[in-house]
């Protein structure tokens, strides 16, 4: 009964925060949400699920953020690795659910999104669940966490 309700919660986490990006930028391009609730972030390190340091190389490093009123650290980059197609994604969201504070890790508070032409999916998206699975262990990257729990998987 406790792991279901813990999967519910951690399923409900993932999708308000798909609501908050959708809610995010709505609110950016109906400018409700003023300059002076965001502020850059300077100082900021994040780590994969088992440790490994975000190269420079990666597509999945991000040097820019910002901070809202409320904690959250937010950074959007442009897809600059793939040809864009519908089948790609334009742009990469990361969000940090709880802002500063540790772990500062991929897939425990750190999650993906990928922003197409026409939606918004969590990455990892389409994958198998085993390789998600795989991909959200301690073994693992974490890139691919947000879906894998969207899915049901364990925390």
């Amino acid at each position: 009964m406790i792991k279901e309700k813990e999967k519910k919660n951690k399923v409900s986490i993932i999708l308000c925060i798909l609501i908050f990006i959708v809610a995010f930028i709505g609110g950016i391009l109906s400018k409700q949400i003023q300059p002076k609730e965001l502020r850059e972030l300077n100082k900021y390190s994040y780590r994969k699920l088992n440790g490994a340091l975000i190269t420079k190389d990666s597509q999945f490093y991000f040097d820019k953020f910002i901070i809202d009123k409320d904690g959250t650290i937010l950074s959007v980059r442009k897809n600059e690795h793939q040809i864009i197609s519908e089948v790609q994604p334009l742009f990469f969201m990361f969000v940090d659910i709880n802002g500063v504070k540790k772990p500062n890790r991929i897939g425990r508070d750190i999650f993906f999104v990928n922003i197409y032409r026409n939606n918004i999916s969590a990455l990892g998206n389409g994958r198998l669940k085993s390789k998600l699975k795989s991909n959200c262990s301690p073994i693992g990257t974490g890139l691919y966490c947000s879906e894998y729990y969207l899915l049901g998987g364990k925390f």
